[in-house]
């Protein structure tokens, strides 16, 4: 195999943090409405924000590091590519023009297909024994098993209505098996991928996985059996999870930024281990749905202090990313923002608003911001001056 899939990595990766970038933009501009005239509402830039954050950045990313391991460049996935990140600039714009609709729609079809056709030919480049990363094989299932809610929220809009529980029910599906399945499994696959993970604990967290599933069950309808499974779930991922750290706690390093990056994976991974077991208690577990800025911390904790630099350190691990000052300058600047907007939204999610927490949300948001253009200007310079 020849060092093409070197450069299809780096392509992506400027790419992802493309993104990434518009999701930083998007991001700033929600925070910034309670003081700017916007004629696009908020709910536009909410779902622009989020899908592009989850199936452009991340996956993107996800599939660069893949790329990477097997040493992936037919032509056959290039084309995939092609068509996949047309959808997500499709998507993007679409959201932002008409939130769900004809078109957005339309471009979120063309990305499931397309990610379908890509994930089937990884899948194929993956050994099948367990030296061949079954968390990475796990992912993938996890990423289909996702989108059947999806494919499920159209019939049941058109029979049932938007209001009725089973179309909520669709869309916790898909975030639940999209973020806690595919993305938590890829970033780990990607990280633990010499078998540091035994087949048997991988079973378990599966296991963890699809009971902790039923914690919206239990919103909608408090039958005992559905927190007993959520219970369960947690309990179980609780263990699990400790595990993982554990593992990824032994994994070498080769300098502070990575060593750095290793400890907020492991730092993350622990509170959403322990955050998860919150919902044990009966009562909390029963208005986590009505506390928006907590469900939005934990979100954020497992979709940027796990996931996005889960990435971005595995890039730096792999050697795809390389520690210049704007890069470490940028990094440090997005971590300064994405720490401290968590504590203001943990501080809003215990009830303890103020007007000064929306200007240093706002103010921390664009720290973000350009903590993610820095990187990307780095990574530019990076890559075309090796041409």
């Amino acid at each position: 195999m020849n060092s093409g899939y070197k450069n299809r990595s780096q392509r992506l990766i400027i790419t992802a943090f493309l993104c990434f970038l518009a999701v930083a933009i998007t991001g700033v501009w929600m925070r910034a409405l309670p003081w700017i005239t916007s004629k696009i509402p908020f709910a536009n830039l909410l779902h622009a924000h989020s899908h592009t954050a989850m199936l452009g950045w991340a996956f993107l990313m996800i599939v660069a590091g893949i790329i990477a391991q097997y040493q992936l460049n037919s032509t056959f996935l290039r084309r995939s590519l092609f068509v996949v990140i047309f959808a997500i600039v499709g998507m993007f714009a679409a959201f932002i023009y008409q939130s769900y609709g004809a078109i957005s729609i339309g471009f979120s079809t063309l990305y499931v297909l397309s990610a379908y056709v890509i994930l089937i030919h990884i899948n194929k480049k993956i050994p099948a024994t367990n030296s061949g990363n079954p968390l990475l094989k796990r992912s993938i299932i996890w990423f289909f098993i996702s989108t059947l809610g999806i494919w499920a929220m159209g019939p049941v809009s058109s029979m049932l209505g938007k209001t009725h529980w089973l179309y909520d029910i669709c869309i916790q599906i898909f975030l639940h098996f999209q973020i806690n399945g595919w993305l938590f499994y890829a970033v780990l696959g990607l990280l633990l991928k010499n078998g540091e993970m035994k087949p048997k604990f991988i079973q378990l967290f599966d296991i963890s996985l699809i009971l902790t599933a039923f914690l919206p069950f239990y919103w909608i309808e408090q039958f005992w059996v559905f927190y007993g499974l959520n219970a369960l779930g947690s309990m179980l991922q609780f263990l699990v999870l400790l595990v993982i750290t554990h593992s990824i706690y032994r994994l070498p390093v080769a300098n502070s930024m990575e060593r750095f990056g290793q400890y907020t994976v492991i730092l993350f991974i622990l509170i959403k281990a322990i955050s998860q077991c919150t919902a044990v208690v009966p009562e909390i577990a029963a208005s986590i749905v009505s506390q928006r800025y907590l469900i939005l911390t934990f979100l954020h904790a497992v979709l940027i202090g796990i996931v996005s630099i889960g990435l971005i350190w595995n890039m730096l691990r792999i050697k795809l990313l390389q520690i210049k000052p704007t890069f470490h300058i940028g990094f440090l600047l997005f971590f300064i923002g994405f720490m401290i907007t968590e504590i203001l939204l943990l501080i809003q999610g215990f009830g303890y608003y103020a007007k000064a927490n929306l200007v240093l949300l706002l103010l921390f948001s664009c720290v973000m911001l350009l903590g993610i253009l820095g990187m990307l200007i780095s990574l530019i310079f990076i890559y075309s001056s090796k041409k």
